[in-house]
């Protein structure tokens, strides 16, 4: 009967110190999520993707023991494209950085010159330079 099933769902474990931690329910979980990777404009590969996970609890007060299955499909869709960049979109990039990284160092030393400015020549340690 419904006992016995429970019975035989649910084991007994040992708990700390070797006491009887009772009837044990198993939960196993698991997502799945489809994916396409596009290696080529006329060739792509679909597949799926899973992540699985088990565990054991103690049932709550009168539940029985049972083992749960739940199962996720993912309702989108991981798509893995190949995106090739023109010459003129890298040299753009690249002359957007090496900019960056000059106004950056432009305004540091304008910084580091107005608190020097503002320090007085009494802690300034550098030889001025003639005119």
């Amino acid at each position: 009967g419904a006992a016995g099933a429970a019975a035989a769902a649910g084991s007994r474990r040992s708990g700390l110190n070797g006491s009887d931690a009772g009837p044990v329910t198993y939960e196993h979980y698991l997502k799945v999520l489809q994916h396409r990777v596009e290696v080529a404009p006329t060739w792509t590969i679909a597949g799926h993707g899973y992540v699985a996970h088990s565990s054991e609890v103690l049932p709550l007060n009168e539940e029985a023991p049972s083992v749960r299955f739940t199962f996720d499909m993912l309702p989108f869709t991981l798509e893995i494209k190949r995106a090739e960049e023109t010459l003129y979109e890298f040299l753009t990039e690249l002359c957007g950085i090496v900019g960056g990284v000059f106004t950056v160092a432009g305004l540091t030393v304008a910084i580091a010159n107005r608190l020097g400015a503002l320090a007085g020549p009494a802690h300034s340690h550098a030889t001025p330079l003639p005119h």
